[in-house]
């Protein structure tokens, strides 16, 4: 693969400034984190951020220079306090299992 074809394709959308994605990338945390809620789980803002980084990958959202937004960059950047607990917290709710982990409930046949 070439460097030219790893950049955007003319149906990709290359984000105009920052603020954009990061607005876009908490807006789809918080969905994916009520919706593994309703289901009984805590998800983290890792699993959110993997689930993000998917969904810009899948909807073709780059960044200005036209290269993939990163998962550590989603969590560090448009993730801070996403979750609504403090650094350390304890949930005593089911972790996302490891392998569904960055996808949403219903994908695996969840009713919520």
């Amino acid at each position: 693969m070439t460097d030219e074809s790893k950049k955007h394709t003319a149906s990709s959308v290359a984000i105009q400034n920052k603020q954009m994605w990061l607005d876009e990338a908490r807006k789809l945390a918080e969905n994916y984190i009520k919706k593994w809620r309703l289901n009984g789980y805590e998800p983290t803002a890792e699993d959110a951020a993997l689930y993000v980084e998917g969904e810009f990958s899948t909807r073709g959202i780059y960044n200005t220079r036209g290269k993939a937004i990163e998962r550590n960059a989603i969590r560090k950047e448009a993730l801070i306090g996403v979750t609504g607990h403090k650094k350390g917290f304890k949930s005593k709710k089911l972790k996302v299992p490891a392998n569904k982990r960055g996808k949403l409930p219903e994908e695996y046949g969840f009713l919520n």
